[in-house]
């Protein structure tokens, strides 16, 4: 079997570092190039010793790095079906906002997402990841109370926004994408009519658009590196990942 050979890249997700632990939650692998270092107090450690597989755990600062991460988990099992460790992947949540942040919907639209608790896991506004700040919102709380696929129109600041919100049932994400109800209104207008059918197409387009941003563009690498994590802690060493990194992680 050979090591795993960096691809190109997709272009909202990378790979910060990956990491080995042990049944203590010790670090003994990493391509940090870091090792001892403990995890056990991470709320992932408790899911992987009981056998949890595919687990996406909640944003937090790295230990290794001292970045904004979402760990990626799973249980390394032996023949008996004892754990014997863990694979860590970490996505960057750095890198992931600056993609989103170089997506514009309208004049002054833009895209985030925050996690099942409300933290914010990518914003156009750095100064917004890993906090609650929106989840506090009045129409923060609206969009945490929607479900699965919804368009929701609220006030901020004195200026009317739409939001198209959709939830992820496997990650607990939240995906939002806003834009001024003045850029929505000025489609409507320029169609020369406000008839309901034309409204109905522009909600359909929108949610078209955040149905291939979360699906195939955010969603698929992260079940990738998911899939990833779960072969190499099956022990099937000759995997290949599509990675945006060619230094140490993608050499490990």
């Amino acid at each position: 079997m050979g090591p795993t050979t960096p691809r190109t890249s997709w272009p909202l997700c990378r790979i910060q570092f990956i990491n080995i632990l042990d049944t203590e939650g010790r670090l003994i692998v990493s391509s940090t190039g870091q090792e001892g270092l403990s995890f056990k107090d991470r709320p992932y450690y408790q899911e992987y010793m009981k056998g949890t597989r595919d687990i996406i755990s909640t944003a937090l600062v790295s230990r290794t790095t001292g970045t904004a991460i979402v760990p990626l988990v799973q249980p390394i099992m032996d023949a008996r079906n004892t754990v014997r460790g863990a694979v860590n992947i970490a996505l960057d949540l750095d890198y992931l906002t600056k993609s989103i942040s170089e997506t514009k919907i309208g004049s002054t639209g833009f895209i985030f997402i925050l996690d099942k608790d409300g933290t914010a896991l990518a914003h156009p506004d750095k100064a917004q990841v890993l906090k609650k700040g929106i989840a506090q919102t009045a129409w923060g709380k609206q969009i945490l109370a929607a479900t699965d696929k919804q368009i929701i129109e609220y006030d901020e600041d004195g200026r009317d926004r739409v939001a198209v919100v959709q939830k992820d049932a496997l990650t607990g994400w939240t995906f939002v994408m806003v834009t001024p109800l003045e850029d929505m209104l000025a489609y409507l207008s320029s169609a020369r009519t406000r008839s309901i059918a034309i409204a109905v197409f522009c909600a359909a387009a929108f949610m078209l658009l955040i149905w291939v941003l979360v699906g195939q563009v955010i969603l698929k690498p992260v079940l990738a590196c998911v899939d990833f994590a779960r072969k190499i802690a099956d022990g099937k060493l000759d995997e290949t990942l599509r990675i945006d990194r060619r230094d140490e992680v993608g050499d490990l």
